[in-house]
């Protein structure tokens, strides 16, 4: 049989042999000893060791020549063998244990029949045959009493008949208001949120605007004894103020010479009929070319002309200012409501423009447009009241007029706005409710319970009807069908409003 051989050094313990014992394949591991300073291993350690080469599916064999770790292993039961050769030839049976002689186990047991002999025997009991029936009659009646009292199950429906109560209120909300006060005050809190939104529209404004430039006809004189080259755009200018541009629409030569003259025609820079001046308004050339000539306009410039045109006014960025912030407040108004509709009541006529943060207008007023634009941004605010607290208000109102002998149905408020909210500037907001809520008969429950258990289901019906005041007897159902009378316990009869 194939045997692995784990050889030890000095410093192993316990530990790292089991941990070399797990990687252990063969079904016969050796551990073989150094012969000098081999490892210290006690009783315990052998044990602990023995059971890890179980554990890993091997028989465990030592090889050693050191006395202490040979007694060891024979009182663990480890087979022992003074070299690796002799363990590989020899048979592995493991080494007889130490007996264990414990005290009370050599020779024969003691005789214990003269003790027995010595102990009294006991007289049989007899019970009588009445006494053991009644005990059985008694034990059977105790259980049936326990079923009578915990199987049946009772379920009464009371079909109470309902009555709407309503009442007309008057609530005053504050922001300063701190809680729900007597008389229908209110606490109120303020709302905020930002809109932006932008409209167009066509402008409505009128403005006159230059149509055609004008023109003129100029008479240059030469100032050298070279000709002179007018270049195309050559620009000419009045003395007048504001000052005029007019250009030269082709090139042109002066006559070499002094006093040598030219004619060139000129067109106004500038559309409109500011360009129609009087004749010698144009005295000056822009440029190198005014020092070598002078010019002069015998004749009027004409022909400048101007029209009405489109433009934007003060009054269209009004109207588009009126519009556009109202669809902003509906747009707010909807936001707010979205966002706290569930548990605020909003007021609606309170909503207001706390401040216009941005207010582009395209073009500016008297600018010559077609159209114009108007695009803002605004802070809005609005007052809103907590729906619980307007139920608190009508629930205090409904309880202090809720007629004797009478309760309110749990869930049943409804509040309705009677007319919209009323904003008077300098007085307190108010607006008118119409709270409801159905009611019906009270009735002691316990008291009830009390009146009905254990009483026949006839008897329990008319019971019920009388102490809730029904048109008719209630339906009660009991668990088993055949049972004749409702439970005795309390918790065995459920009551049920309908």
């Amino acid at each position: 049989m194939k045997t692995q051989i784990l050889r030890l050094d000095t410093h192993d313990n316990a530990t790292s042999i089991c941990d070399k014992l797990a990687w252990a394949k063969a079904p016969r591991i050796l551990l073989a000893f150094p012969r000098r300073r081999p490892p210290v291993l006690d009783r315990l350690d052998l044990t602990l060791i023995q059971r890890s080469a179980a554990r890993a599916g091997g028989q465990l064999a030592i090889s050693t020549l050191s006395a202490d770790i040979i007694e060891n292993a024979k009182i663990v039961g480890l087979p022992v063998f003074p070299s690796i050769p002799a363990a590989q030839r020899l048979s592995w049976r493991s080494g007889s244990r130490r007996r264990i002689v414990r005290p009370g186990r050599r020779g024969a047991p003691p005789d214990l029949a003269p003790l027995h002999s010595q102990l009294m025997p006991k007289a049989a009991v007899s019970i009588p045959l009445m006494f053991r029936v009644s005990l059985f009659i008694l034990g059977l009646a105790a259980i049936l009493a326990l079923i009578a009292f915990f199987l049946p199950s009772a379920t009464v429906e009371i079909p109470l008949q309902r009555e709407t109560q309503t009442l007309n209120l008057t609530v005053y909300p504050g922001v300063d208001i701190p809680g729900v006060l007597p008389g229908g005050q209110l606490p109120a809190v303020v709302l905020q949120t930002t809109v932006e939104g932008h409209l167009e529209a066509a402008a409505t404004g009128e403005i006159t605007v230059p149509d055609k430039p004008a023109e003129a006809l100029l008479t240059l004189t030469n100032q050298t004894d070279q000709p002179v080259v007018i270049p195309a755009g050559t620009v000419f200018l009045t003395t007048t103020d504001p000052k005029q541009r007019y250009l030269t629409l082709a090139q042109a030569v002066v006559p070499a010479g002094m006093g040598q003259e030219s004619e060139i025609r000129v067109q106004a820079e500038a559309p409109g009929s500011a360009g129609n001046i009087p004749a010698g308004a144009i005295q000056a050339v822009a440029g190198m070319v005014g020092l070598q000539i002078s010019v002069t306009n015998p004749a009027s410039a004409e022909g400048g002309s101007d029209r009405v045109g489109k433009a934007a006014s003060e009054t269209d960025y009004s109207q588009l200012y009126d519009t556009l912030i109202t669809t902003m407040t509906e747009t707010a108004l909807t936001n707010l409501q979205a966002q706290y509709g569930h548990d605020l009541l909003i007021v609606p006529e309170s909503m207001a423009v706390e401040k216009v943060l941005e207010d582009k207008r395209q073009p500016a007023v008297n600018f010559p447009s077609d159209r114009v634009r108007l695009a803002l941004k605004a802070a809005f605010k609005v007052m809103a009241v907590s729906r619980e607290d307007l139920a608190a208000a009508a629930m205090a109102g409904l309880d202090a007029n809720l007629a004797e002998g009478m309760q309110a149905a749990p869930a049943s408020l409804m509040i309705e706005e009677k007319t919209a909210w009323v904003i008077i500037p300098g007085q307190r907001l108010t607006l008118d409710l119409l709270a409801a809520r159905s009611t019906s008969p009270t009735a002691d429950a316990a008291q009830l319970f009390g009146d009905i258990q254990g009483k026949p289901t006839a008897v329990a019906r008319q019971i019920v009807q009388s102490k809730w005041k029904l048109g008719h007897l209630p339906n009660i159902s009991i668990t088993p069908a055949w049972w004749p009378r409702l439970p005795f316990l309390p918790f065995r009869i459920k009551v049920v409003v309908q």
